[in-house]
């Protein structure tokens, strides 16, 4: 059976999905998950909560702000001062672009710091050798992904879907893994990229994609 990979975007203090969760784990004592968190609109109470459950809940960075297509203004000097910045702050577990909207310079700052890049197989850049990417929509993946939202977009939103999710996951028999461990630097995952769009038309993701 593939291992899990369980992710939810968004956290901030106005979208904190940590009860839901934390229901979660008391029926399935195995599951764990990656948040992608918003550093510019967040706490420290809030990283101080999440902080202390790092057996199970590993935090990535999503961004700085949020806003739509922002790494797409970053340099390489912002960019890397931003993943150090987010780094300091506990979010080390991967990056993902908000909206997906990615460029070749947040690979490559990545890289710098090892930070493996969650990205999708529509949005991706041509692969850049010796970044680690988790790809959770590409084609033969060897995890299954359940891709959510801390807030109800689309119907993605994990406390939407709470019940749906915990039914399914107590099926039993389910391993997890965090985003950083299903990242590979496999070049075969460069066959799954496409055209880089416009600013329309952005993907939500579907919740169980695999």
């Amino acid at each position: 059976m593939k291992p899990i990979v369980f992710d939810v975007d968004d956290l901030c203090d106005l979208h904190d999905p940590y009860d839901t969760l934390c229901r979660i784990k008391e029926a399935v004592p195995s599951f764990k998950a990656t948040l992608f968190a918003i550093p510019a609109r967040w706490s420290k109470q809030l990283l101080g909560k999440y902080d202390k459950k790092r057996d199970w809940i590993r935090l990535g960075m999503h961004g700085w702000r949020h806003t739509l297509g922002e790494c797409y203004s970053w340099n390489p000097r912002e960019a890397s001062d931003k993943i150090e910045r987010g780094l300091a702050l506990g979010l080390d577990d991967s990056f993902r672009a908000p909206k997906w909207l990615i460029t070749p310079i947040i690979y490559a700052a990545c890289a710098e710091y090892n930070l493996p890049v969650a990205d999708h197989a529509r949005y991706c850049i041509e692969h850049i050798e010796g970044v680690r990417v988790y790809r959770y929509n590409a084609p033969n993946t060897p995890f299954r992904a359940m891709h959510y939202h801390t807030w109800n977009t689309g119907g993605t939103g994990i406390e939407l879907r709470q019940t749906e999710i915990t039914n399914f996951l107590k099926r039993g028999g389910n391993t997890f893994q965090w985003v950083s461990e299903a990242a590979t630097t496999t070049s075969s995952l460069a066959q799954a990229c496409t055209v880089q769009p416009s600013l329309v038309s952005l993907p939500i993701g579907a919740h169980g994609a695999s």
